[in-house]
């Protein structure tokens, strides 16, 4: 194996070394938001899962997705994502995937 190849087998090993004290301690807290037009969720329902680190969930319902309903919907998500920020969690990731009838948005918090 050339230097170069075992000098970047090295950074990698040593790229996952937790670094930070507290590091495995976490606690996680996922937030699902479901949001559809249609298709196989059915018309216009959405909703906000919530499932904290011990697997308690929590189903927020929305408002069924139209034009005028979209900003309220908005407002209830920040609403749900800021009082999770208030129990000490910091918001560590977010994806989002779909298709044409329904938008998931995956927020995911952790607590150290």
């Amino acid at each position: 194996m050339s230097v170069v190849g075992v000098i970047a087998i090295a950074s990698l090993l040593l790229a996952s070394v937790p670094t930070h004290p507290n590091e495995g301690n976490e606690k996680f807290l996922t937030v699902k938001v479901v949001e559809s037009r249609g298709g196989t969720m059915g018309a216009g329902d959405c909703l906000i899962i919530i499932v904290d680190e011990k697997g308690q969930q929590e189903t927020i319902e929305l408002e069924k997705l139209t034009k005028k309903t979209t900003i309220s919907n908005a407002v209830q998500i920040n609403k749900t994502l800021n009082s999770i920020a208030e129990k000490g969690y910091t918001l560590s990731a977010t994806s989002i995937g779909g298709d044409v009838y329904v938008i998931y948005t995956i927020y995911t918090f952790v607590k150290k």
